[in-house]
């Protein structure tokens, strides 16, 4: 049962992966329409530094997290420079309509 569960972990942990990105400011916040004929299915930022050659610029807002969204928002009203954390090789989420990202943003401090 040990090996099962270690087996488990392991498999997963290759899959998805967390970084963190600290001292930047965001550039652009996306608001995606979530219905419609040019619905996405995540909200998205972009940042004022590189994050990764997979994410580019560019990260996925899940839209179920409602907070991390109005605590972004105050950082890019407030012109305020952030840290956070993000998992790359997510399933992909389509953003700003026509972009695919596997980079999803889970944590800010």
């Amino acid at each position: 049962m040990k090996y099962l569960i270690v087996s488990f972990v392991a498999l997963f942990s290759f899959n998805c992966q967390a970084e963190k990105v600290e001292n930047t400011k965001i550039t652009r916040l996306y608001t995606q329409s979530l219905h419609g004929s040019h619905k996405s299915t995540g909200h998205a930022i972009a940042v004022d530094k590189p994050i990764d050659s997979s994410c580019g610029y560019r990260l996925y807002i899940d839209p179920l997290d409602k907070e991390i969204f109005a605590t972004l928002l105050a950082y890019k009203l407030s012109d305020t420079k952030f840290n956070f954390m993000y998992f790359k090789g997510e399933s992909a989420q389509t953003i700003a309509g026509h972009l695919m990202s596997t980079c999803k943003l889970f944590s800010i401090y």
